[in-house]
Parts: structure tokens; C-alpha cells; sequence
């Protein structure tokens, strides 16, 4: 991979982590039907980064830190997290920010 291409990779894959560190931090904070209220949705912004994660995708020839991997585990935690509140599912929510909060972040 091209140094563009790794400096791509890395501005999206942190993007991706301080969103989803968003997320969790207002899930720890915020009730589910505050969670609910948030503009853009939680769906959105796991939609966006679905997005981001087909950019890198994409981008990725060799990925020897596993950048587009963990930007996909991260993404998906965020579609999970979304799922949970759009249905007001508090115990599946509860699951998913732990499973999240396990998380490097790094």
C-alpha cells in the first residue's frame, strides 16, 4: 500500500473509532429514549460507517495492522448498538455498549 493510501486508511480508520467512542460514551450516559432523539440516528451513523468501511475496503492492498479489519468490528458494534435502540431492546443494548466497551481502541 501506497503511503497516500496508508495515510487514507489511517484518517478513516480513526474516524471510525472516535465514532464509535461517541457512541458508546453517550450510551453509558444517555437513556434509550434520549438515544432515540439524537439527530443524525444512531442507524445513520452506523450506515456511515458501513460506508467508510467500503471506502477502505477498497483501498486496502495489504493491511499488516488490521486496520479495515478492526474498522469493520467497530462498525459493526455501532450496527448493533443502533439495532438495539431503534427497538428499545435496553438488555441487547446493554450487551452490545459492554461488548464495545471491552474494546482497545486503539
Amino acid at each position: 500500500m501506497n503511503s497516500i493510501h496508508q495515510e487514507l486508511v489511517a484518517r478513516v480508520y480513526d474516524h471510525i473509532l472516535q465514532s464509535a467512542n461517541t457512541v458508546l460514551r453517550n450510551c453509558k450516559l444517555f437513556s434509550i429514549e434520549i438515544l432515540k432523539l439524537e439527530d443524525p440516528t444512531y442507524a445513520e451513523i452506523a450506515n456511515q460507517l458501513k460506508g467508510l468501511c467500503d471506502i477502505l475496503d477498497k483501498l486496502q492492498t495489504d493491511d499488516p495492522d488490521m486496520k479495515v479489519l478492526k474498522a469493520h468490528e467497530y462498525a459493526d458494534h455501532v450496527r448493533l448498538i443502533a439495532a438495539a435502540i431503534e427497538v428499545e431492546d435496553e438488555e441487547s443494548l446493554s450487551r452490545h455498549v459492554e461488548e464495545l466497551d471491552r474494546r482497545s481502541f486503539l
